[in-house]
């Protein structure tokens, strides 16, 4: 036996010892003693390039590659891990000089890695936008899609030949997903920023198989180059299935959190409405002003209601309050205006503390005013509106008032609506369907 010949079986030798010491299937012992031994027989190279002869050269690439119960250990946590895709591919890399890779590899590279991080982003802004409920819901879909696309990036820069076939299923979902939001729903349409990547993916992934042109015919992509240049790596059904699931699950589970009743966000029965109007008449008995008192008392708050970033940054919806004036005419008699004499004043009437109001009233008896303290009302305190309002022409005859109406819109959720006359009280009654309210 020449030296040569017993330097590879020492190396061999090595391997064995390594896998003899590993838990895999015994169908892919050969594929994995090849690629050990493809490792092992590069570093005895390299040792042989730096000038050792090749018994010491072996000697060193056996002692740098390490133990064999060591390696073994290694080779088996990372064949039975259910995050990597693949056998050892993951664990060690194959070793490729980077100027050998197609220019196809790099186009469709640069399209995985866009697609997943603004995906990724866009998924991210979203959710911080949600209640917590339904956050916690959409998370781990967003978590299982980027983690299931970046074990296809990760397999893909290891050259693994399924990396690239899997990469199609990942840019049909994430189109699939893409497009059947645009139709239903517009809370999450951000995301479809970060599906541009995935369009591209879609277009240069399956232009080959499709012979779609001109990309088939682009010599640049050389994808049958790409093909036969990446290794083939087996993988279990049961992995690719589980990718499978993940990429399905992390579009669906936030969508499916669009439609789940968070018990954190308040409804129209902890909000409690009241509206008190009292009249002032002339000697002749016509109404000469109005005062209007809306009071409301929350018996909890929403948990963050505008999600998690508008809560720290104070952004986001506020709740708005409308007014609405009506006067009643004698027949024949010119309407009387009424005009507002006093900006509307708000306080806490539990402590005192002034309660702010955003200014976009009329004079005319009918406005609409933002709150924008709205997100930090407490529970059981009672907060106070009040308006003034004259008649302009007092001699006109304004004889009543046919109805004053009061409404309360809590975020664009929903809507209280309180209707009372001269020297009269109401509650506030939920209005069914109208959730933005307008003079």
């Amino acid at each position: 036996m020449n030296e040569p010949e017993a330097v590879e079986d020492r190396l061999l030798a090595h391997v064995d010892s390594i896998l003899d010491g590993a838990s895999y299937r015994k169908r892919d012992r050969e594929d994995l003693a090849e690629e050990l031994y493809g490792h092992l027989w590069e570093r005895w190279q390299d040792a042989i390039s730096s000038g050792l002869d090749e018994e010491t050269a072996a000697d060193d690439a056996i002692r740098s590659f390490g133990a064999p119960d060591r390696l073994g250990r290694e080779v088996t946590l990372a064949y039975h891990s259910r995050l990597y895709a693949s056998t050892i591919g993951v664990l060690v890399p194959t070793v490729t000089a980077p100027k050998d890779k197609p220019r196809g590899y790099w186009i469709i590279y640069l399209v995985l890695f866009t697609s997943m991080y603004a995906t990724g982003m866009a998924q991210g802004l979203v959710l911080m936008t949600w209640t917590p409920v339904r956050a916690g819901i959409g998370l781990p879909g967003a978590v299982m899609a980027w983690v299931a696309s970046s074990l296809v990036l990760s397999a893909y820069t290891r050259r693994q030949h399924w990396a690239l076939d899997f990469a199609r299923l990942e840019a049909a979902l994430l189109l699939l997903w893409a497009g059947f939001l645009l139709l239903t729903d517009a809370q999450i349409r951000p995301v479809f920023v970060g599906s541009a990547g995935g369009m591209g993916l879609a277009v240069i992934t399956m232009s080959q198989p499709l012979r779609l042109r001109p990309l088939s015919s682009w010599r640049d992509l050389r994808l049958r180059a790409l093909s036969s240049w990446m290794n083939e790596r087996p993988v279990p059904r049961r992995l690719l299935v589980g990718l499978a699931a993940m990429l399905i699950l992390g579009p669906a589970l936030p969508l499916a959190a669009l439609g789940v009743a968070d018990p954190t966000q308040i409804g129209p029965a902890d909000l409690h409405v009241s509206l008190l109007v009292a009249c002032a008449r002339n000697d002749s008995g016509d109404v000469a002003s109005v005062d209007v008192t809306a009071s409301f008392v929350f018996d909890r708050t929403d948990m963050w209601p505008n999600g998690l970033e508008p809560d720290l940054t104070g952004r986001g919806p506020t709740d708005e309050i409308a007014l609405t004036i009506e006067g009643a005419q004698p027949a024949g008699v010119p309407m009387a205006a009424l005009r507002m004499t006093r900006v509307p004043s708000g306080r806490d009437a539990t402590n005192g503390s002034p309660l702010t109001i955003d200014d976009a009233g009329e004079p005319d008896g009918g406005a609409l005013w933002d709150l924008p303290g709205s997100m930090r009302f407490q529970a059981g305190h009672s907060y106070e509106v009040t308006w003034n309002y004259a008649v302009d022409t007092p001699a006109s005859g304004l004889r009543d008032l046919s109805r004053v109406i009061f409404g309360y819109d809590h975020l664009e959720r929903f809507y209280l609506q309180a209707t009372a006359g001269c020297g009269q009280a109401a509650i506030g009654q939920t209005v069914p369907r109208l959730y933005v309210a307008g003079p």
